[in-house]
């Protein structure tokens, strides 16, 4: 679910069995916190203080961007 949001751009809960819009919440949460961490990494400022993303953020969101 990660590589299709970062990579494609796209939600794939429906391809997924078992997988809904929560578990879709978590994986954009999850990659968004981790492009905080590498990019925190790469300029060398430790790590982030907080993670800025939570997953029930995403939920009932039709649509979202940097």
């Amino acid at each position: 679910m990660r590589n299709d949001l970062v990579h494609e751009g796209t939600l794939s809960g429906t391809k997924f069995p078992g997988k809904d819009a929560a578990a879709c919440g978590i994986a954009a949460a999850e990659a968004l916190d981790w492009i905080d961490g590498y990019i925190f990494s790469a300029l060398q400022l430790g790590s982030p203080p907080s993670p800025r993303f939570a997953p029930v953020g995403f939920l009932r969101t039709n649509s979202f961007s940097l």
